[in-house]
């Protein structure tokens, strides 16, 4: 079906509002139209996500409708106990986040599916946690996570707290391709409300959660004793961490905490900032500069969700560096394994988890503390997959997991990344070196010192649109059916194919079946401790290319991935 056809489809459907079909019949941009329309917006197996606006390929109330029916009919499939058991939504402060999360509401109740739904915005992590001791059958989470405002969208829970596994997620989308017009079963909220079907998340549920967060604390003396000596700057970039992480900071008695005022307040522009991405280092702008004004030791930031966290340090020039998601999930996991070391509180059978796009230093850091080190395709889901088979096989203890793009879980309570549990820990890290008389910028050089320079970097290429889809799938072909065994003066050593579940040994020729799911994604390992992974994204129109290194220097681990991905770049994007 053409893009037009769906135009005219949307455009002649009785269940489009007035107010809907205005906005579209105002596009005098045939561009913008075919944008629209050229494809609908996908449900992937962490959701959907996409620009707020009419159109099949936009989030919006019908889009919202339709895949809350989707969801609702796969549920129903588990059995009756579902209506009973309940889905529980959260919502972030995004265009349109309210609207959505009571649209989803209301789709639900008309299915008999009883919803628990919290009274404002709420982080990912509560959400997850509200599913989990709820017992509920799902979790809806209405947020486009650190994306450009103009983005909305639905992140979906399994009955564990987990987004949901690929199995339960293709349900969804069998449903999903078979709706057909705009209009499907909704109730109204006030009637659903009157019979028992819509509910409030009660107050005791995330002051549970609070309760099992402040139990993090490893070293509980350390607060008190950096007092007057002590200080960070944290934001919460506009998003629902504003709360949430005060309040932890606040009970556990993190001292000196500052927070940027003007970043405070749920603003759905995100006007502040360029992009409310703490990755980067211009949304933390305004929390260095306040660092700098107050000499704090520490500067935090979350997303929107409260999922991810960055953070910068001062080096030894008194400037703030700001850190890797790979960088800040070494010192976590540094300071955690540590502190349980010194407290004997480190199981025998400790396990911690990353992914295979994370910096290899996780692994031999974990070496270091004879902890074993499990990697898992890209994408929390699969961490916590991992956690709930360790639980069930009673082989291996989690004590941390991490991803390299600012995800940490250092407790499982939460089955998603939980920027307020890494905030709590990453506060008690820092304190921790600031009554040894070290920094974490010297905490970090240490390790570097220890187990050698290692480098990361992720590149990311967008390709917009009808014809960017196509690029994608031809440079992956392309890179498949060209591997590349010599990448300038390096040898390809081995070569992991998530697509055909094959690893390669090109020395020897062995081939060895991977375990992991299949992921289109291509790994290679060279002989100069180098290494490049191939990922299209599954949430954004863009391929990612993951770049390591190890080396003696920082200097020169850093150059060996410049050389490295103007190598790749030339050979399969330009």
């Amino acid at each position: 079906m053409d893009y037009k056809t769906r135009y005219n489809n949307w455009i002649n459907d009785p269940e489009l509002d007035d107010k809907a079909k205005q906005e579209l019949l105002s596009i005098d941009n045939e561009n913008e139209l075919q944008d629209r329309f050229y494809t609908k917006l996908k449900f992937g197996t962490g959701g959907m996500r996409g620009i707020v606006g009419i159109g099949e390929n936009r989030m919006n109330l019908y889009t919202v409708g339709k895949v809350s029916s989707a969801l609702a009919l796969s549920l129903l499939e588990m059995g009756n106990w579902v209506k009973k058991a309940g889905v529980a939504i959260s919502y972030d402060c995004r265009h349109m986040s309210y609207e959505f999360a009571y649209r989803s509401a209301s789709v639900l109740c008309a299915y008999g599916i009883k919803v628990h739904i919290y009274d404002g915005l709420r982080p990912v992590p509560m959400l997850s946690y509200a599913v989990r001791h709820l017992k509920c059958a799902a979790g809806i989470m209405i947020t486009a996570s650190h994306n450009p405002k103009e983005y909305n969208g639905y992140k979906v829970y399994g009955k564990d707290g987990a987004q949901l596994e690929p199995e339960n997620a293709e349900k969804v989308i069998k449903y999903f391709s078979q709706i057909k017009g705009l209009k499907v079963p909704a109730m109204d909220i006030k009637a659903a409300q009157s019979c028992g079907l819509l509910k409030l998340i009660e107050k005791s549920v995330e002051d549970a959660y609070y309760n099992k967060v402040l139990n993090l604390v490893n070293r509980k003396e350390i607060f008190e004793k950096v007092k007057g000596s002590f200080s960070i700057v944290y934001t919460p970039l506009h998003g629902t961490g504003a709360y949430p992480v005060s309040y932890v900071l606040e009970k556990a008695g993190v001292p000196g905490v500052e927070i940027v005022k003007s970043q405070f307040e749920p603003d759905s522009d995100f006007s502040t900032v360029r992009s409310p991405n703490p990755e980067e280092t211009d949304a933390l702008e305004r929390a260095i500069k306040l660092a700098k004004e107050k000499n704090a030791d520490l500067v935090m930031g979350t997303d929107p969700d409260c999922d991810r966290l960055g953070a910068a340090i001062r080096t030894d020039s008194g400037e703030f560096l700001t850190l890797s998601g790979n960088e800040i999930g070494v010192l976590l996991l540094n300071y955690i394994l540590e502190a349980k070391v010194a407290n004997k509180t480190l199981p025998k059978n400790a396990a911690v988890i990353s992914t295979i796009v994370t910096t290899q230093m996780a692994p031999a850091l974990c070496e270091s503390f004879n902890v074993k080190c499990f990697e898992t395709l890209t994408g929390f889901k699969f961490i916590c997959g991992l956690i709930a088979d360790f639980e069930e096989a009673k082989i291996f203890e989690y004590v941390f997991g991490f991803e390299e793009s600012h995800g940490y879980l250092p407790a499982a309570f939460v089955r998603d990344k939980d920027a307020i549990q890494a905030c709590l820990v990453m506060a008690e890290m820092a304190a921790w070196y600031k009554s040894c008389g070290m920094t974490p910028y010297d905490g970090l050089i240490k390790l570097y010192e220890k187990l050698g320079y290692y480098s990361n970097k992720t590149v990311s290429i967008r390709f917009e649109g009808l014809q960017g889809i196509e690029v994608m799938k031809d440079i992956m072909k392309k890179m498949r059916n060209n591997l590349p065994v010599e990448v300038g003066k390096a040898k390809v050593i081995r070569i992991r194919d998530y697509e055909t579940l094959m690893e390669t040994n090109i020395e020897t020729g062995i081939k060895t079946k991977l375990t992991l799911s299949k992921s289109n994604v291509l790994c290679f390992d060279l002989d100069d401790d180098t290494s490049f992974i191939a990922r299209p994204s599954g949430t954004e129109p863009k391929i990612k290319f993951y770049y390591g290194s190890r080396a003696s220097t920082k200097k020169l681990a850093d150059k060996k991935i410049d050389n490295l991905n103007e190598i790749i770049t030339k050979k399969f994007i330009d």
